[in-house]
């Protein structure tokens, strides 16, 4: 693989839906062409969220995980 040709992953680490990270950080992100993965404990929440039409952006994909505990 040709790594001068790929472009980086964005990890996005959160616990609930903030506007901030979905009106803000993941449209710019996506609108520069990166892939976005959300790493969150409220996996449903954000599913939920991102079942809307017409939202802004949404995620490559959303990963469930346990957001307070760093060796999980």
């Amino acid at each position: 693989m040709d790594k001068k040709n790929t472009k980086p992953v964005i990890v996005m680490l959160t616990h609930v839906v903030n506007k901030t990270a979905t009106d803000g950080f993941l449209p710019a992100a996506v609108n520069m062409g990166y892939p976005v993965y959300i790493l969150t404990d409220q996996a449903l929440a954000h599913h939920q969220h991102f079942s809307q039409e017409k939202l802004p952006s949404y995620p490559t994909e959303i990963i469930g995980c346990d957001v307070f505990n760093a060796q999980a």
